[in-house]
Order: structure tokens, then sequence, then C-alpha cells
């Protein structure tokens, strides 16, 4: 577990360097795999394949950067529960009960505390839906591009790591009030690590693949903006 831990804080603190590590751990893997059977007596073949094992366990994979990422999920939910705690407590203690917005707030805050709560579980419960949601729009992107870009062939396993890499960027939520956007503009920095040192990407090429979401995401409201104007002239 301590392993685990530090491979996830070496992934957030050194994006660009984990990376390209697993760059160059896959380029020698896949050297020692392909210097054949006639080596297996030998005692340097042993040691190729130490190394080759060795070599496996940079950074964290998609399963072992979503657990670490939903504690800090919690620690997220902690604060929003803590922050709602002091906000009821501060308007309780507060004086004076005649102004407008004194008598509005009661009544908002038992139903903001109630969706508060709902928001959180769900949240919370629905974390591993959302992370898998995501790894598999970028997946898409990344290994569209990849092919599109003529990179390497093993487009799954570094799309895994590029989003596993992001996913490291949840340790921001650790920062009350600023920790989630933190956590949205830091991921968007480890996507760009992974496609330019991992992928071998050029900056425009990076560049658009990271813009590539919100075209798609533009385009579908632009089509559904379009379709409800002409159901909309038809009737």
């Amino acid at each position: 577990m301590t392993v685990l831990l530090e491979n996830y804080l070496q992934n957030f603190i050194h994006p660009f360097r984990t990376q390209e590590a697993h760059r160059l751990a896959r380029r020698i893997r896949e050297s020692i795999g392909g210097q054949g059977q006639l080596q297996l007596a030998d005692d340097s073949h042993q040691k190729n394949l130490e190394l080759k094992a060795s070599l496996t366990g940079i950074g964290v994979n998609l399963y072992e950067a979503m657990g670490i990422s939903w504690l800090f999920i919690i620690v997220k939910i902690i604060y929003a529960l803590l922050a709602m705690a002091l906000g009821v407590a501060a308007f309780n203690i507060s004086e004076g009960n005649s102004t407008l917005l004194e008598i509005l707030i009661p009544a908002f805050t038992v139903k903001a505390q109630k969706l508060l709560i709902i928001f959180a579980v769900g949240e919370v419960v629905f974390f591993p839906v959302g992370i898998w949601f995501y790894a598999k729009i970028w997946g898409t992107f990344i290994k569209f591009f990849g092919e599109l870009f003529d990179r390497e062939k093993d487009l799954r396993e570094i799309s895994d790591e590029i989003i596993s890499g992001s996913l490291t960027s949840h340790l921001f939520l650790l920062v009350p009030v600023f920790g989630s956007l933190a956590q949205f503009l830091s991921a968007l920095v480890f996507l760009y690590a992974g496609l330019r040192r991992n992928l071998e990407l050029k900056v425009p090429q990076a560049l658009m693949v990271l813009i590539a979401p919100v075209f798609v995401i533009f385009l579908l409201w632009l089509m559904l903006l379009v379709s409800v104007m002409l159901l909309v002239s038809v009737f």
C-alpha cells in the first residue's frame, strides 16, 4: 500500500517524468521480449527478465488510481458537509430575525441540506461509473488521434497510462474551496503530459486532442439546437 501511494504521489509531482518513464519502460520491455528464445540458458537473459519485471511498477494503473482518488472524493464531500454545518451554525447565532433574508434562509437551508447530502452521497457512490465514462471517452480520443498521427501500435496501454496519470490530479481535492478547480485544470495538464511524453505527440497535436471533446460537445449541442428549431418550425 505504501508503494502504491508513493507511485501515486510520484505521478502527481512529476507527471511529465512519469509518462516518459512509461514510454522508456515499454521500449525496454519490447526490446527484451524481441531477443528471442535462444538466450534462455544465458545469464544475461535472466538479468533481462529481472529488468523487465522491475519495469512494470511505474506509476499506477487505472484501477489503482481510481481507488486512491475515491478517497479524495470522500474528503471533498466531508469539506462540503462541514461548510454546510458551519453555515447553518453561523446563521443560528446571527442577531436579529426581522429581515427578509432571515425569513427565507431557514426554509432554504433545510432543502439545501437535503439536496447537498443527496448529491454528496451520489457523487461518492457513482464515482467509479463517472471514471469509467471518463476513461472510455478520453481513451477513444487518444486512440483515434494516435492512429491518425501514426503513433505506436499499443495505443490501449498508452491511453490507460495517460488516463491513470490524469486521475492523480484528485490529490488537489485535499485543498478546501479551490481544490475542485485545481483538480480540473491539473487533469488537463496531466493529460497533456501523457500526450507529449508518452504518446510523443507534437504540441499542436496534443492540444488538438485536448480540444477535441469540447468541439464534439459543441457540435452535439448545435445539432440538438438545430433539431429543436426544425421541430418548432414544422409544428
